[in-house]
């Protein structure tokens, strides 16, 4: 604990609600806003962050290096319905710039991040039903590999008709 909350742990409750709305009310009065107000137009160009811009450059350096693709896979165990599972992936982008965002270059090269308005999941399904069961599990590792020098890919191997096994590959570009 810092010294600051070792001092405030001392205090009743509501005298820290008493200093919390006097800390409030200085803030206001120099001017500061509890709230960060977004942007006008949510779409336009940005400048990229430092994080960012290190990614950038770094796939400038290397380009197409996957080394900040993670893949994985997830084992679905009976019946999967992929136009719900389109649209709770869409959700959770919609929900989240940071997916839905990709870098690009201004007409004099400046690295700028856009904002896509919407994600829609492609899911190519590919059929693993006409291998043998000892080579499924493998072939869906070869997939996973395969898939880790593409950014951001969603494909669903089927086991069969009851069992599909989507493997996913993330990333922060594209």
């Amino acid at each position: 604990m810092t010294q600051t909350q070792n001092k405030l742990s001392g205090f009743s409750s509501a005298k820290k609600a008493a200093l919390y709305d006097l800390l409030r009310k200085k803030r206001q009065a120099e001017g500061g806003t509890d709230r960060i107000e977004p942007r006008e137009d949510r779409l336009a160009p940005l400048p990229l962050s430092f994080s960012q811009f290190r990614l950038w450059f770094l796939d400038r350096l290397h380009p197409g290096d996957p080394v900040y693709n993670l893949p994985s896979a997830a084992r679905i165990r009976g019946p999967l319905h992929l136009p719900s599972l389109a649209l709770a992936l869409a959700g959770v982008a919609d929900r989240h710039e940071a997916l839905r965002t990709t870098f690009a270059a201004t007409e004099d090269g400046e690295p700028v991040q856009v904002i896509a308005p919407r994600f829609v999941p492609r899911l190519p399904v590919v059929d693993l039903g006409a291998l043998p069961a000892a080579r499924r599990n493998p072939e869906i590792r070869r997939m996973s590999a395969l898939g880790s020098h593409a950014a951001a890919r969603l494909r669903v191997p089927l086991h069969g008709r009851r069992s599909p096994a989507p493997s996913r590959d993330a990333s922060h570009r594209e």
